[in-house]
């Protein structure tokens, strides 16, 4: 679980530095490995706090190319404010949605956890495209020494013309 507290945290700003084992967050996905760092501040006025952190870790992952794997530094950015208000945490005790954009604790509250928040951004910063650093600049033809461009012979009998590869799904006849 990442916490961090704010039980007797008087109003103005303050540093976060964290570096936690990737075993404490919870929920995070499988190619993070090693710490988490957690670098920001967190600002304190009357009830409301504010959040800002960067968030970053290492995530083993494989390339598309060439199935190699490879190591890349997952950061993004996490902005967060809570307010600090019992009555209403009473009055929405039922309500488990933190997709607002002000985040309601209660003032007996000694820490804020923020795991779930953490392993969810890293989660989503992780690329789609998963192409290891060697090939980033390359293109695909030059990766695989293959011309795209190749001829192909026509004198070759196990290649069908456009027009014959497909008559075959032209005579299929459907039942409306």
């Amino acid at each position: 679980m990442i916490r961090i507290p704010i039980q007797g945290l008087s109003d103005g700003k303050h540093q976060v530095n964290m570096i936690l084992p990737i075993t404490e967050v919870e929920g995070i996905f499988l190619e993070f490995l090693g710490d988490v760092s957690i670098n920001g501040e967190l600002q304190k006025i009357g009830k409301r706090l504010a959040l800002t952190l960067s968030v970053k870790g290492i995530a083993s992952l494989e390339c598309d190319y060439s199935l190699n794997l490879y190591q890349e530094e997952i950061q993004s950015k996490l902005v967060l404010n809570y307010l600090q208000d019992t009555e209403l945490v009473r009055l929405h005790s039922d309500d488990d949605d933190n997709s607002e954009n002000v985040r309601v604790i209660s003032e007996d509250d000694k820490f804020i956890d923020i795991t779930i928040e953490v392993a969810q951004e890293l989660s989503v910063s992780l690329p789609m495209k998963r192409i290891a650093p060697e090939y980033r600049d390359k293109d695909i033809a030059e990766i695989f020494n293959h011309d795209v461009h190749l001829q192909i012979d026509s004198s070759d009998e196990s290649v069908l013309p456009d027009e014959d590869r497909w008559e075959a799904l032209k005579k299929i006849k459907f039942k409306n």
